[in-house]
């Protein structure tokens, strides 16, 4: 199980979350036709140190969560509970037969932007909010 799995599980395990977006977190990007709001999670990057024996089997890995949703309210409010369940959390995550201990999770950066601007629209057709986690796990080496 990687980190972005793991915050896709943890999400949807959410009640606040679910009770928002149902199952509609995907992975990289959304599929097309997906109504608001939806999450999209996507793993930007992970580190694994070394120490003098060689792979230290800690991964430091960056995780980015998309917020998106129709109007900018309920974008920033989706974006809250996402906060609520993620930022701080520590402790097991578990998907089907595979469970991931996270040791570290916290949101590192927020950005609120507007998506699918259109130049002649009053109004972006859809609101975002991105933020980035920094995951500390361990693996097998």
């Amino acid at each position: 199980m990687t980190a972005r799995d793991a915050i896709i599980a943890r999400l949807l395990a959410d009640p606040a979350v679910a009770s928002a977006v149902a199952d509609r977190i995907t992975p990289h990007w959304a599929p097309q036709g997906v109504e608001p709001p939806y999450i999209v999670v996507s793993q930007i990057s992970a580190t694994r140190p070394h120490h003098m024996g060689g792979p230290s089997g800690l991964v430091e890995a960056r995780v980015q969560v998309d917020v998106f949703a129709e109007a900018r309210a309920a974008c920033e409010a989706l974006a809250s509970d996402v906060r609520r369940a993620l930022d701080g959390y520590r402790g097991a995550v578990s998907a089907g037969a595979s469970t991931l201990i996270l040791q570290q999770c916290h949101l590192d950066n927020e950005l609120y932007e507007l998506e699918s601007w259109d130049e002649y629209a009053e109004a972006p057709a859809l609101a975002r909010v991105t933020q980035d986690y920094l995951i500390a796990h361990h693996e097998s080496v």
